[in-house]
């Protein structure tokens, strides 16, 4: 390692993460163009900051500690940061394989669609985005009651059913997700714009192999700060909420397919806004609770295994962690298996109607399509890595 002469990526620079008031503020250090960064305390900051300024591809570690402790009069374990430095993806001449978000670790990604061309249009809405905001506050604050009077229609509402084939109701359904996801999506890419940033890419992946997930990637989240973090995390789930009050409505006042098709958008949209506001999956409501709480880092905290969770300073995190890991796995076993219920529940009924066993094949066909397609995307994922 002393022959080494690190060298930190150019625009590197700190940011304040959290702002306290009877403690220490907490900052993070990295760069916006590798949307990667390390988490320091305030009183770590300024010699942190110095010190980076020597890994600047001429000095190996020996001279860098050298140089810090007779010319800045700085005493800092270097060896630790510069493997913080290397771990987070900060430095340009060193090769190492970086940690994945969790879509990439547990999934497989189908596209990455660059969004350059969209920007003079985030650009342009982001200009009304403080009217946006409001009509989605409104549109939020009369939606909620409107979720128990529906709870009870959509808790026994079949979407494989919408329409009177099973696989047009898949293919309406599918069409619904996409178009309520990229509001939601394109939500968060205007408020990012309005912000300084530049929304990147939309990846979509299958999650766990088996839920097609999209999300749009902007560099520099955590530049922003603590309010208009949340602000950027949450239009995404407010915006679901004015999908399913318009919805809502409109299928009051409508009858036959059209107030299935609308039911069927209000469920989709109830989903998402669940699913992305609770904090137990890597989405919009979990960014928000470890922003409210300063929790950085939680998921990986909790997965790390038990043994890291038990050298945790606080017997608080402790249970913090055990308990969110456990609510975690439950959600994502919930996830993977009603799906996979929902399949052969729709088999069984097609089976019933003459015990023949092709009709219910052809009830699910366009399912089991789509599980092998999962199963093969599986295997194209472990032959790349």
């Amino acid at each position: 390692m002393k022959n080494n002469r690190p060298k930190a990526v150019n625009d590197i620079n700190e940011y304040i993460l959290f702002e306290n008031k009877n403690k220490e503020d907490i900052y993070c250090i990295g760069s916006i163009e590798k949307d990667r960064y390390i988490e320091v305390k305030e009183e770590q900051k300024n010699a942190i900051m110095k010190s980076i300024k020597y890994f600047d591809g001429t000095n190996d570690i020996g001279e860098i500690n050298e140089k810090l402790k007779k010319i800045e009069n700085i005493d800092l374990n270097i060896n630790k940061l510069y493997n913080l430095l290397l771990e987070a993806g900060l430095l340009e001449n060193e090769q190492v394989d970086l940690n994945k978000n969790e879509f990439e670790r547990y999934g497989f990604k189908i596209a990455s669609i660059p969004l350059d061309k969209l920007s003079n249009l985030f650009y342009f809405f982001s200009k009304y985005s403080i009217l946006y905001l409001i009509v989605l506050i409104f549109a939020a604050f009369f939606s909620f009651p409107l979720i128990p009077k529906m709870l009870s229609r959509l808790l026994y509402f079949n979407i494989y059913k919408t329409l009177d084939s099973s696989v047009l109701s898949l293919i309406l359904s599918l069409f619904l997700t996409t178009a309520s996801v990229l509001v939601h999506e394109f939500s968060h890419a205007i408020f990012s714009k309005k912000y300084g940033l530049n929304p990147n890419k939309m990846e979509i992946v299958l999650y766990l192999y088996l839920n097609p997930i999209a999300y749009i990637k902007t560099n520099g989240i955590y530049t922003l700060s603590k309010r208009k973090r949340i602000v950027v995390w949450s239009v995404g789930i407010l915006s679901n909420l004015i999908i399913f009050f318009i919805s809502v409505i409109i299928q009051n006042y409508t009858t036959g397919t059209v107030s299935k098709v609308f039911l069927l958008l209000a469920y989709t949209n109830l989903g998402l806004v669940v699913t992305n506001f609770i904090p137990f999956l890597p989405l919009d409501g979990y960014y928000i609770l470890t922003t409210l709480f300063q929790l950085t880092n939680l998921r990986k905290k909790s997965f790390g295994g038990l043994k890291k969770i038990f050298k945790e300073e606080t017997f608080k995190k402790r249970v913090i962690y055990i308990v969110y890991n456990f609510i975690s796995i439950v959600i994502l076993c919930y996830i993977i298996v009603v799906p996979i219920v929902q399949v052969i529940y729709n088999f069984y009924l097609a089976y019933l109607r003459n015990n023949n066993i092709f009709e219910g094949l052809n009830e699910i066909w366009m399912y089991l399509i789509l599980a092998v397609l999962m199963v093969f995307s599986r295997i194209i994922d472990r032959k790349q890595k």
